[in-house]
């Protein structure tokens, strides 16, 4: 099951959104202070962040969240035209969504993010084990009596 963090002031849309988001099968958190957001970010593993961004804490928000933890999917909810809607496209987020939400547009844009996030997981796994594999004393080509003698050292010190 996918974890979501949503982040808003708004009490209308966290728990529109949040009744809309455990129909669709994810499990969601949400706050309205970014303080705990972080918090939460650094205790929990999240696929998505989705945060309503209406006043500059909450691209200062956003930033710090792509700036720490750049993996991690961060979809904002802007208003059309506004300041912090620019704002916010700076920043790069994976997605926006302008109000009034779309459901439809709102979830195909989470199922993408979530699809991300869980690709970019099992890419992750998959190169670690690779590496691990890659890098055994065994895929050591050694021909040389004093290269062997330095696996045979190193497998002993392991």
């Amino acid at each position: 099951m996918s974890k979501i963090l949503l982040v808003s002031n708004e009490k209308g849309t966290v728990s529109i959104l949040t009744n809309l988001l455990k129909t669709e099968g994810y499990k969601v958190s949400s706050t309205a202070d970014a303080k705990k957001a972080k918090d939460l970010i650094s205790s929990d593993e999240f696929n998505l962040v989705i945060a309503s961004v209406n006043v500059q804490a909450d691209i200062e928000f956003v930033a710090e969240v792509k700036a720490k933890q750049s993996a991690l999917p961060v979809m904002v909810i802007t208003s059309p035209g506004s300041a912090m809607a620019a704002a916010a496209a700076k920043l790069s987020p994976f997605a926006s969504v302008e109000k009034p939400l779309k459901v439809d547009q709102l979830l195909a844009a989470v199922q993408k993010a979530v699809d991300f996030n869980d690709a970019a997981l099992t890419e992750s796994v998959n190169l670690n084990l690779q590496l691990e594999t890659c890098y055994e004393f065994e895929n050591l080509v050694a021909e040389s009596p004093v290269m062997k003698s330095i696996c045979e050292l190193l497998n002993r010190v392991a």
